[in-house]
């Protein structure tokens, strides 16, 4: 499990979990909470991932580990954003695997990048584990997967 800290002052709590193995992805979203001067925990597979994936105000699934999470049996939990570096090619089957995990956005990058600013610097509090309805959805879509508004 890596922390990415943007500042040196009192470490505030991570505000998201980000679940990838695409570099590019993951610098990308590094930067962007860079940027805000928030932290965030990167977890790109592993033991580490299931408490983390309970735990995290906010998770961050990149596409390109959505099916093997979803494989590992990881319950469905409020705050799940899948994030891509590109559309994803196969938009029922990335559907399916996201609303079984409890994922209501699909944030594009870099198109989404102002909407996933405001997701991260306005998380909701951490979910408690075993607990699916501890949040209301905050943002209101048409569909349980919605992609994220463009700026």
């Amino acid at each position: 499990m890596t922390t990415t800290r943007a500042c040196r002052a009192p470490t505030p709590p991570p505000v998201a979990l980000l679940v990838t193995s695409d570099a590019a992805l993951r610098q990308q979203i590094t930067d962007l909470a860079s940027d805000q001067h928030l932290t965030i925990t990167t977890v790109p597979r592993g033991h580490d991932l299931r408490h983390a994936w309970s735990t995290s105000p906010l998770v961050l699934l990149g596409v390109d580990r959505l099916p093997a999470c979803r494989h590992a049996g990881l319950p469905p939990r409020p705050g799940v954003i899948v994030v891509a570096g590109a559309a994803p090619p196969d938009p029922h089957t990335l559907r399916r695997d996201a609303e079984a995990l409890g994922a209501r956005h699909l944030a594009v990058l870099p198109a989404a990048w102002t909407w996933l600013a405001d997701q991260l610097a306005h998380p909701l509090p951490p979910a408690q584990p075993g607990d699916r309805s501890a949040h209301p959805t905050r943002h209101r879509t048409r569909s349980p997967v919605a992609p994220s508004p463009t700026p």
